[in-house]
Protein backbone atom coordinates (compact mmCIF):
# COMPACT_ATOMS: atom_id res chain seq x y z
CA UNK A 1 0.00 0.00 0.00
CA UNK A 2 1.11 3.56 -0.29
CA UNK A 3 0.13 6.34 0.71
CA UNK A 4 0.51 9.44 -1.40
CA UNK A 5 0.10 13.62 -1.06
CA UNK A 6 1.15 16.08 -3.77
CA UNK A 7 1.02 19.63 -4.07
CA UNK A 8 0.97 21.33 -7.36
CA UNK A 9 1.27 24.86 -8.78
CA UNK A 10 -1.16 23.89 -11.31
CA UNK A 11 -2.62 21.05 -12.25
CA UNK A 12 -1.47 19.68 -15.71
CA UNK A 13 -3.05 17.10 -17.65
CA UNK A 14 -2.65 15.54 -21.57
CA UNK A 15 -1.76 19.45 -22.55
CA UNK A 16 -4.24 20.80 -20.59
CA UNK A 17 -3.78 22.97 -17.68
CA UNK A 18 -5.05 26.49 -16.40
CA UNK A 19 -9.01 27.26 -17.12
CA UNK A 20 -12.23 26.20 -16.50
CA UNK A 21 -11.29 22.57 -16.10
CA UNK A 22 -8.80 22.78 -13.86
CA UNK A 23 -8.64 26.29 -12.26
CA UNK A 24 -6.16 28.76 -11.97
CA UNK A 25 -5.20 27.91 -8.60
CA UNK A 26 -2.58 25.50 -6.82
CA UNK A 27 -3.88 22.33 -6.42
CA UNK A 28 -4.08 19.45 -3.26
CA UNK A 29 -3.76 16.00 -4.74
CA UNK A 30 -3.77 12.72 -2.40
CA UNK A 31 -4.15 9.31 -3.42
CA UNK A 32 -4.18 5.89 -1.90
CA UNK A 33 -2.89 2.54 -4.08
CA UNK A 34 -2.68 -1.08 -3.46
CA UNK A 35 -0.30 -3.67 -5.15
CA UNK A 36 -1.07 -7.45 -5.17
CA UNK A 37 0.51 -9.17 -7.88
CA UNK A 38 -0.39 -8.81 -11.13
CA UNK A 39 -3.38 -5.92 -9.61
CA UNK A 40 -2.77 -2.28 -8.71
CA UNK A 41 -6.40 -0.76 -7.43
CA UNK A 42 -6.83 2.79 -6.22
CA UNK A 43 -8.30 5.97 -5.58
CA UNK A 44 -7.08 9.74 -6.68
CA UNK A 45 -8.67 12.99 -5.79
CA UNK A 46 -7.78 16.72 -6.07
CA UNK A 47 -8.81 19.86 -5.51
CA UNK A 48 -7.39 23.50 -6.44
CA UNK A 49 -7.09 26.13 -4.20
CA UNK A 50 -9.76 28.59 -6.27
CA UNK A 51 -12.10 26.18 -5.91
CA UNK A 52 -12.95 25.04 -9.63
CA UNK A 53 -11.14 21.77 -10.03
CA UNK A 54 -12.56 18.95 -8.06
CA UNK A 55 -12.24 15.34 -9.07
CA UNK A 56 -11.93 12.10 -7.44
CA UNK A 57 -10.57 9.10 -9.91
CA UNK A 58 -10.92 5.54 -8.46
CA UNK A 59 -8.67 2.95 -11.24
CA UNK A 60 -8.14 -0.46 -11.82
CA UNK A 61 -4.72 -2.09 -13.39
CA UNK A 62 -3.75 -5.46 -14.13
CA UNK A 63 -0.36 -6.48 -15.82
CA UNK A 64 -0.51 -9.95 -17.83
CA UNK A 65 2.70 -9.97 -18.38
CA UNK A 66 5.86 -7.90 -17.97
CA UNK A 67 6.04 -4.80 -19.18
CA UNK A 68 2.03 -5.13 -20.32
CA UNK A 69 -0.70 -3.57 -18.60
CA UNK A 70 -4.17 -2.80 -19.11
CA UNK A 71 -6.68 -0.63 -16.95
CA UNK A 72 -9.58 1.60 -16.05
CA UNK A 73 -9.71 4.79 -15.34
CA UNK A 74 -13.27 6.39 -13.85
CA UNK A 75 -12.11 10.21 -14.30
CA UNK A 76 -15.48 12.13 -12.20
CA UNK A 77 -14.53 15.69 -12.44
CA UNK A 78 -17.62 17.64 -12.00
CA UNK A 79 -15.99 20.87 -11.19
CA UNK A 80 -17.19 23.53 -8.75
CA UNK A 81 -20.79 21.66 -8.87
CA UNK A 82 -19.17 18.68 -7.19
CA UNK A 83 -21.38 18.04 -4.46
CA UNK A 84 -24.82 18.91 -6.23
CA UNK A 85 -24.30 16.25 -9.32
CA UNK A 86 -25.54 12.49 -9.33
CA UNK A 87 -22.39 10.70 -9.20
CA UNK A 88 -24.83 7.68 -11.11
CA UNK A 89 -24.98 9.49 -13.97
CA UNK A 90 -22.64 8.56 -16.64
CA UNK A 91 -24.78 9.84 -19.93
CA UNK A 92 -23.00 10.26 -22.99
CA UNK A 93 -24.67 13.82 -22.70
CA UNK A 94 -24.65 14.80 -19.40
CA UNK A 95 -22.09 12.66 -17.42
CA UNK A 96 -19.55 14.18 -15.63
CA UNK A 97 -17.38 10.77 -15.93
CA UNK A 98 -14.92 10.23 -18.22
CA UNK A 99 -14.18 6.70 -18.43
CA UNK A 100 -10.46 5.90 -19.83
CA UNK A 101 -9.85 2.62 -20.92
CA UNK A 102 -5.42 2.53 -21.16
CA UNK A 103 -3.06 -0.07 -22.87
CA UNK A 104 0.16 0.92 -21.96
CA UNK A 105 3.68 -1.31 -22.71
CA UNK A 106 6.72 -0.61 -21.09
CA UNK A 107 9.98 -1.74 -22.70
CA UNK A 108 13.28 -2.78 -20.27
CA UNK A 109 14.73 0.45 -21.23
CA UNK A 110 12.61 2.54 -19.92
CA UNK A 111 10.48 3.45 -23.10
CA UNK A 112 7.12 3.60 -22.37
CA UNK A 113 3.90 3.36 -25.02
CA UNK A 114 0.37 4.23 -24.34
CA UNK A 115 -2.70 4.79 -25.68
CA UNK A 116 -5.84 5.80 -23.47
CA UNK A 117 -9.39 6.04 -25.05
CA UNK A 118 -12.65 7.01 -23.54
CA UNK A 119 -15.26 4.33 -23.62
CA UNK A 120 -17.82 5.54 -21.06
CA UNK A 121 -19.22 8.92 -19.56
CA UNK A 122 -19.15 12.30 -21.15
CA UNK A 123 -18.03 12.39 -24.87
CA UNK A 124 -20.55 13.34 -27.78
CA UNK A 125 -19.38 14.29 -31.08
CA UNK A 126 -20.66 17.28 -33.49
CA UNK A 127 -23.10 14.51 -34.13
CA UNK A 128 -24.30 13.85 -30.51
CA UNK A 129 -22.60 9.77 -30.83
CA UNK A 130 -19.93 9.13 -28.86
CA UNK A 131 -16.78 10.95 -30.07
CA UNK A 132 -14.53 7.40 -28.20
CA UNK A 133 -12.05 11.03 -27.25
CA UNK A 134 -8.12 8.82 -27.49
CA UNK A 135 -4.51 10.31 -26.43
CA UNK A 136 -1.53 8.40 -27.30
CA UNK A 137 1.64 8.88 -26.11
CA UNK A 138 5.46 8.06 -25.74
CA UNK A 139 7.47 8.63 -22.64
CA UNK A 140 10.65 8.00 -21.72
CA UNK A 141 12.11 7.81 -17.62
CA UNK A 142 15.62 8.11 -16.54
CA UNK A 143 16.22 7.61 -12.66
CA UNK A 144 19.91 7.78 -11.19
CA UNK A 145 19.62 7.33 -6.74
CA UNK A 146 17.44 10.21 -5.91
CA UNK A 147 17.23 11.82 -9.44
CA UNK A 148 15.13 11.16 -11.91
CA UNK A 149 13.99 13.12 -15.75
CA UNK A 150 10.61 12.13 -17.32
CA UNK A 151 10.13 13.56 -20.62
CA UNK A 152 6.66 12.66 -23.04
CA UNK A 153 5.13 13.77 -26.20
CA UNK A 154 1.28 13.17 -26.42
CA UNK A 155 -1.24 13.55 -29.49
CA UNK A 156 -4.87 13.40 -30.15
CA UNK A 157 -5.95 11.29 -33.66
CA UNK A 158 -9.14 13.75 -33.82
CA UNK A 159 -11.17 16.87 -31.69
CA UNK A 160 -12.28 15.82 -28.84
CA UNK A 161 -11.84 16.56 -25.07
CA UNK A 162 -8.23 17.60 -25.88
CA UNK A 163 -8.16 19.57 -28.61
CA UNK A 164 -10.48 21.05 -31.09
CA UNK A 165 -8.20 19.35 -33.84
CA UNK A 166 -5.97 16.18 -34.17
CA UNK A 167 -2.06 16.89 -33.59
CA UNK A 168 0.66 16.92 -30.89
CA UNK A 169 -1.04 18.18 -28.00
CA UNK A 170 1.57 17.46 -24.98
CA UNK A 171 5.55 18.14 -25.28
CA UNK A 172 6.63 17.47 -21.19
CA UNK A 173 9.55 17.16 -19.51
CA UNK A 174 10.23 16.83 -15.49
CA UNK A 175 13.22 16.56 -12.99
CA UNK A 176 12.73 15.28 -9.58
CA UNK A 177 14.57 14.01 -7.11
CA UNK A 178 13.85 12.48 -3.34
CA UNK A 179 14.04 13.45 -0.43
CA UNK A 180 14.51 10.06 1.61
CA UNK A 181 14.36 11.45 5.61
CA UNK A 182 13.61 8.17 7.64
CA UNK A 183 15.96 5.41 5.44
CA UNK A 184 13.62 5.31 2.95
CA UNK A 185 10.33 4.58 5.12
CA UNK A 186 8.94 8.24 3.86
CA UNK A 187 9.92 9.82 0.59
CA UNK A 188 10.19 13.40 0.01
CA UNK A 189 10.34 14.08 -4.06
CA UNK A 190 10.28 17.44 -5.30
CA UNK A 191 9.65 18.58 -9.03
CA UNK A 192 9.82 20.73 -11.60
CA UNK A 193 7.85 20.15 -14.69
CA UNK A 194 7.65 21.82 -18.47
CA UNK A 195 4.22 21.15 -20.74
CA UNK A 196 3.53 22.70 -24.06
CA UNK A 197 0.42 21.98 -25.85
CA UNK A 198 1.35 22.98 -29.98
CA UNK A 199 -1.97 22.94 -30.93
CA UNK A 200 -3.05 25.23 -28.59
CA UNK A 201 0.05 27.09 -28.24
CA UNK A 202 -0.19 26.81 -24.38
CA UNK A 203 2.71 26.62 -22.09
CA UNK A 204 2.60 25.54 -18.51
CA UNK A 205 5.52 25.16 -15.81
CA UNK A 206 5.00 23.61 -12.95
CA UNK A 207 6.68 23.14 -9.79
CA UNK A 208 5.30 20.39 -6.51
CA UNK A 209 5.82 18.48 -3.90
CA UNK A 210 4.59 14.79 -2.69
CA UNK A 211 4.82 13.10 0.81
CA UNK A 212 5.06 9.21 -0.11
CA UNK A 213 4.16 6.71 2.43
CA UNK A 214 4.81 3.08 1.51
CA UNK A 215 3.55 0.10 3.44
CA UNK A 216 3.80 -3.44 3.74
CA UNK A 217 0.56 -5.24 4.25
Amino acid sequence: MTGKVQYVTQHYWRGLGQGPLFGNAPAFEPSISFTGGKWNIGIFSGASFDNIYKCIMPWVQYSPTKGLTVGIWDIYSPGTDFWDTDITDFNLHTSDHYVDAILSYKFPWNLQLKVATLVLGGDPNEEGKRNYTTYLEANYAYKKDQLSLYAAIGATPKKGLYAKEAGIINLEAKIQYTILPYENSIQLPVFMRVGYNPVDDYFQFVAGAIILLPFNL
